[in-house]
């Protein structure tokens, strides 16, 4: 699994292929509703930013800014 990912949609899709849960085991720990997670995997449907959040915490990932350079 990846500790670098171009999307968020990357990031969570691989956690969720990997978790080894089910629709409704996932759905239940994390508080998403399984439609949702079932077409963000599935049909590339949209998350709403609140469950966006739950999934990355659920997952332990975070989002960090890259490094700017300096302006000389």
């Amino acid at each position: 699994m990846a500790d670098t990912w171009v999307s968020t949609r990357e990031a969570l899709t691989e956690m969720i292929a990997g978790c080894g849960l089910s629709w409704d085991k996932l759905s239940e720990e994390t508080g998403v509703g399984k439609p949702s997670l079932y077409g963000f995997y599935h049909y590339a449907h949209g998350l709403s930013t609140p469950n966006t959040d739950r999934l990355l915490r659920y997952f332990g990932l975070r989002i960090i800014a890259p490094n700017k350079r300096k302006a000389r």
